[in-house]
């Protein structure tokens, strides 16, 4: 499979149009990264979180004449634990995961640290430990046969929001490794009517919450 990306801009001082595209056959690239610059039309854009003037994605289409707004639709809140279950790992899914937890001041050994990737990693570090497992992959379910495997026999704390999907917790061998602890709820804003053309989902927790997922008219960008 071959790949290409290409930037396009009106001078070096103005935003880029940026395209991919790829093909088992080189020799059709150029032409269809071509036409799909030349596709780009401006629309009027709204993403689920709360608009930032220094956001990346809001200076590049703002700066190619696109109209864009944004606010979030979904918000946590805490759920209380009282009791700090017996585990030698803790493995944080998300950085929200990690606030709840932290923030209710646990009682902790001597227990290690796993995160699914850098950005949860250093959220950990924020509250003054340290990951010894964060995930490499894009694939949950690599990241945990990968954390299963680290672990071994150990037992696992799994602080996760209600209704979590759990997709690490599945690559267990053993259940009784496990312990699901839900530290926070996500709930649903509502969602306003607006005309827009194109809505951009910044998790896939909001499409599930508007119960948006498995509409014709959605596609997940993965």
């Amino acid at each position: 499979m071959y790949s290409v990306r290409v930037s396009k801009a009106a001078a070096w001082d103005t935003k880029p149009v940026s395209v991919y595209s790829e093909s088992k056959d080189p020799s059709v690239l150029a032409q269809r990264v071509v036409d799909k610059i030349h596709a780009v039309k401006p629309a009027t854009v709204f993403i689920t979180r709360e608009d930032r003037r220094d956001d990346y994605l809001r200076a590049v289409l703002t700066g190619n004449g696109f109209r864009y707004s944004g606010k979030a639709m979904i918000e946590t809140t805490l759920i209380p634990f009282r009791v700090m279950p017996d585990c030698d790992w803790v493995f944080f899914s998300s950085k929200q995961a990690v606030k709840y937890f932290f923030e209710q001041h646990p009682n902790l050994g001597e227990q290690k640290f796993g995160a699914v990737g850098k950005i949860t990693a250093d959220a950990i570090r924020h509250y003054g430990k340290r990951a010894d497992f964060i995930g490499s992959s894009t694939d949950t379910r690599m990241t945990g046969k990968q954390f299963a495997a680290k672990v071994g026999d150990g037992k696992v704390l799994f602080p996760q929001a209600k209704g979590s999907m759990r997709s690490i917790q599945q690559q267990f061998v053993k259940l009784g490794q496990v312990i699901n602890l839900p530290v926070y709820e996500t709930i649903k804003k509502m969602m306003e009517k607006c005309r827009k053309q194109i809505f951009l989902f910044s998790h896939h927790l909001q499409m599930l919450k508007h119960g948006l997922k498995d509409s014709p008219s959605v596609k997940l960008k993965k």
